[in-house]
C-alpha cells in the first residue's frame, strides 16, 4: 500500500474521501459508477494501455490491501467464533 508522506497530499486525499462517505454511496452500482466515472476523468482524455493497465493495477493493488488488513482478520474471527470447516 503506498503511504503517502506529504501530509498536504494526504489530507486532500482524506477530504475527497470524507465527501464522498458524507454523500453515502448507497448501493453496489454507486461504487461502481464512481470508480467507473473517476477512471474516464483520469484516463479517458490521454488513454493508453499503460494508463489503463496501470488504472486496474490501482484497483487490485487495493483489493489486495484490504483482503490483507480487514477480510483475513474476519475470516479467523469467524472461523474461530463458529470452528473450521471440515
Amino acid at each position: 500500500m503506498p503511504y503517502i508522506k506529504d501530509l498536504g497530499r494526504r489530507q486532500i486525499i482524506s477530504n475527497i474521501v470524507d465527501m464522498i462517505v458524507s454523500n453515502q454511496i448507497k448501493t453496489d452500482g454507486e461504487l461502481n459508477c464512481m470508480l467507473f466515472m473517476l477512471f474516464r476523468r483520469m484516463v479517458e482524455r490521454n488513454m493508453s494501455y499503460n494508463k489503463c493497465k496501470n488504472f486496474l493495477s490501482e484497483l487490485e493493488e487495493c483489493s489486495h490491501e484490504i483482503r490483507r488488513r480487514f477480510l483475513v482478520s474476519y475470516e479467523t474471527k469467524k472461523q474461530l467464533d463458529n470452528g473450521d470447516v471440515l
